[in-house]
């Protein structure tokens, strides 16, 4: 099975995954986002939460484990890492996003909030595969001896 298969299957997998946990991520990015603005003495309470994420640790996870060519043992380190990285980020775009919304007192239907939360969207999206690409093409897109060997027609 090519990539693209095995990247579907894993992609089916762990966005329903996402999906059940959904509820559980976004409280604890919301905990954690209230933590590290409580570190600079900003008292802030989080109703609700509508972000992409943990779409972005499904994606990036669903790609690693389609990787064939990168040895299990350090495709499964590799996994753990970049889903630590994009949950780093998921806090930090949490975080920054409060941040603006008070420093800004921008209202959630305003064009500056909407061209934030936009941003973020895109960040998901582009930030699993651009994470992939760092930690997997080198190994990923290398040519296996042979694999390249030019087409012989022999009569």
């Amino acid at each position: 099975m090519n990539w693209w298969g095995r990247f579907l299957i894993w992609g089916t997998v762990f966005l329903w995954i996402s999906w059940l946990g959904y509820s559980t991520y976004s409280q604890f990015l919301a905990r954690s986002s209230v933590f590290l603005l409580s570190l600079f003495g900003l008292a802030v309470e989080i109703r609700t939460l509508d972000v992409l994420a943990p779409v972005d640790l499904a994606l990036f996870t669903a790609m690693a484990l389609a990787s064939r060519k990168t040895p299990m043992r350090r495709r499964l380190l590799l996994t753990a890492a970049g889903d630590s990285v994009l949950a780093v980020l998921d806090v930090t775009l949490v975080t920054s996003g409060v941040v603006l919304s008070l420093g800004f007192r921008l209202p959630a239907s305003s064009f500056g909030a909407l061209l934030f939360e936009r941003t973020v969207d895109l960040l998901a999206w582009v930030g699993s595969p651009s994470l992939w690409l760092l930690l997997f093409a080198k190994e990923e897109f290398r040519n296996d001896p042979g694999s390249t060997a030019p087409l012989r027609v022999t009569a």
